[in-house]
């Protein structure tokens, strides 16, 4: 920067060109043009100097493609004034930046760190803006986003930042924590790299005493003694002979005070004691289809109030062509279809030979004779063909249960 000296004359006097202060007078190679003519003027004011010496002053102080320029078109600014002189340079030199900082903005990336990123936009933003590039806030942050490193970036979008202000701070912040992360990690598996000291494996527990008690066999006189009565009084009676003979009622062994009983029973002394007491399967009550049905059949919550559990999934498809929404829930016991749309648009209903009995989840029992043997249906072209009862469902058009689970899944339900 060269110092202009002062020029002779008395401030306010006629025709004087003022005294010039000792400041460095602004250089030009020509970048930056709107910025090195707001200097110029400031000088000039600064200094009180008169507009007929603006522009040689300036051009003085021109160097490179700046001082070639001005010497193209001398001969127009003989007579122009200050603000002509601005427009030429502008348009010579400042439609040329614009565009280079425009195609920058376009292709700014984060290399180092958020801060210097920030700085280098928040450069190119402010030189735009001096253009007169002035648009939409929200346009500069998401330009800013897209050039944010993606571990930051995917945070910091998630904000919505609608000024590249708000975007910053945000990136910043969100630098901070992740390095406030790694060193966290860095320590801890710092920590986790000291191996613990070996051990030998810890000695199994010792086996369990095996125990040398074994139960008797059933005695003929208890036998004898039990005949032609019930099951109760056979115990009974059973009770009061082994307690006559001082023998345990459980084992029939010799009973003291230090007596244990064994921890298990020998298989022919139970087979013994159940034909003893006449415990056969063959007496016991069958439970018919229906009681099968009621018990084994059930309705769920979420199909019956229509709300989402933990254990349920939510579907869309299609039924006969139908579309159809669609519950999977294993806390229903078998696959069930709504009753309007059965019996509106679909067809292959069959009566079952006996109805069935659904126990919903509070409490209420519905008896239903109706079912399609193989309904035909799709989810995302997935095909299937599946049999359903058909019950009244408010909720849902179809219920995927247990049955269905079971068939179409790798897991197991019981």
């Amino acid at each position: 920067m060269r110092e202009t000296p002062p020029l002779r004359g008395s401030r306010g006097a006629p025709g004087s060109t003022g005294r010039m202060a000792k400041l460095n007078f602004p250089s030009f190679d020509g970048n930056n043009p709107k910025l090195w003519l707001y200097r110029c003027k400031s000088y000039f004011e600064m200094c009180s100097l008169e507009s007929s010496i603006w522009i040689p002053l300036a051009a003085m102080h021109m160097n490179g493609p700046a001082a070639r320029w001005f010497q193209s078109v001398e001969e127009k600014l003989r007579s122009a004034s200050w603000s002509e002189f601005s427009q030429l340079l502008l348009d010579r030199f400042g439609r040329e930046q614009k565009e280079l900082l425009i195609r920058q903005l376009f292709h700014i990336r984060q290399s180092g760190s958020v801060a210097d990123y920030v700085s280098q936009f928040s450069e190119l933003l402010d030189q735009l803006v001096a253009y007169g590039h002035v648009t939409d806030p929200i346009y500069y942050a998401m330009r800013f986003l897209d050039g944010l490193r993606a571990d930051i970036k995917t945070t910091v979008s998630l904000h919505c930042p609608t000024t590249f202000d708000t975007a910053a701070s945000l990136a910043l912040l969100q630098e901070d924590v992740s390095v406030a992360a790694k060193g966290f990690d860095s320590r801890r598996e710092s920590f986790s790299s000291v191996k613990p000291t070996a051990k030998g494996p810890h000695p199994l527990p010792a086996p369990p005493m095996a125990s040398n008690k074994q139960a008797q066999p059933i005695l003929p006189e208890e036998t004898r003694l039990c005949e032609g009565k019930s099951p109760a009084e056979r115990w009974s009676a059973l009770q009061a002979f082994r307690r006559a003979k001082g023998l345990c009622v459980r084992y029939a062994d010799k009973w003291s005070r230090d007596h244990k009983c064994a921890p298990s029973v020998q298989l022919h002394v139970l087979q013994e004691m159940l034909k003893l007491f006449s415990l056969e399967e063959s007496t016991q009550l069958p439970v018919d289809s229906d009681q099968q049905d009621q018990l084994f059949m059930a309705l769920s919550q979420a199909a019956v109030t229509g709300n989402d559990g933990s254990k349920t999934l939510r579907l869309k498809g299609s039924l006969q062509g139908h579309p159809v929404l669609i519950l999977v829930d294993s806390r229903n016991s078998h696959t069930f279809v709504s009753q309007l749309l059965a019996f509106s648009h679909l067809s292959g209903i069959q009566s079952l030979q006996s109805s069935i009995q659904v126990k919903v989840a509070n409490g209420h029992i519905i008896s239903r004779d109706s079912w399609i043997a193989q309904a035909k249906w799709e989810v995302d072209e997935y095909f299937f063909s599946t049999g359903m009862r058909i019950l009244p469902l408010h909720h849902f058009d179809v219920i995927l249960g247990m049955d269905w689970l079971e068939a179409h899944s790798p897991m197991k339900v019981d």
